[in-house]
């Protein structure tokens, strides 16, 4: 069985994708830091064939900001 490289995303190493919609996808991604240190986060991407599509670009930066406003103890 051949291994499979990691895939890097920014500073993030995409561990496996979770879910694919018309849209997006979902991975579990690990982010690394120092004394290794690292957290399991998910990301969402927007797919590859929308991207050129700014008015889903729009509305998926927006949830994004929207998302990242979010602060709670039980939010991942």
């Amino acid at each position: 069985m051949a291994q499979v490289s990691p895939e890097i995303f920014g500073k993030y190493q995409i561990l496996e994708e979770l879910a694919t919609g018309q849209v997006t996808t979902l991975h579990k991604a690990s982010m690394a830091g120092i004394s290794g240190f690292h957290r399991i986060i998910a990301i969402k991407r927007l797919l590859p064939k929308w991207s050129d599509d700014m008015e889903i670009v729009r509305y998926f930066t927006e949830k994004a900001k929207n998302a990242g406003k979010l602060t709670h103890a039980n939010i991942v």
